[in-house]
């Protein structure tokens, strides 16, 4: 699950491409408040939970850690929108 529509694309993509969609469901939770209510039902189970939020202490850090990202991919940087990629 998660709370960013444009990550849950990306999500999709992945796991698509890597042959898994009737193995790995994924599921948009609309309230960021909220971890796992609404997306986990009582009759469901989990096998494991990962978390990987991006860290920033700052939008301008934020930034700055994505411009950095770019040069070390020796790419363009892709604008200050948020990227899932490299």
């Amino acid at each position: 699950s998660d709370v960013d529509v444009d990550a849950l694309a990306n999500a999709r993509k992945i796991v698509s491409k890597n042959g898994l969609t009737d193995t790995i469901e994924l599921r948009h939770q609309t309230d960021p408040g909220r971890i796992f209510a609404g997306i986990v039902e009582p009759e469901e189970a989990l096998a494991f939970c990962v978390c990987n939020p991006p860290f920033h202490e700052s939008p301008e850090f934020a930034r700055r850690a994505a411009s950095a990202k770019w040069r070390r991919l020796g790419r363009e940087p892709q604008g200050e929108s948020k990227n899932y990629c490299g």
